[in-house]
């Protein structure tokens, strides 16, 4: 029985990988992000800094209200 389940669980993991690429619109499957990632995608670089720039700006926030 858990042989059945371990083939279900890939077979429905490896079906969600490739559904972004099968579909027109894109897709948000663990692959396609790192492939995404791995040739430098706009979306991707400017979603990282968006991110960075928050971080940053929390640290500073709590520096600030350190010094008080």
């Amino acid at each position: 029985m858990s042989d059945y389940t371990a083939y279900v669980g890939f077979g429905l993991f490896a079906l969600s990988e490739l559904m972004p690429f099968v579909k027109k619109t894109k897709g948000n499957g663990f692959i396609h992000s790192l492939i995404c990632i791995l040739t430098g995608s706009k979306c991707v670089i400017d979603k990282t800094l968006e991110a960075a720039k928050a971080v940053v700006e929390e640290k500073e926030k709590d520096v600030e209200l350190d010094k008080v």
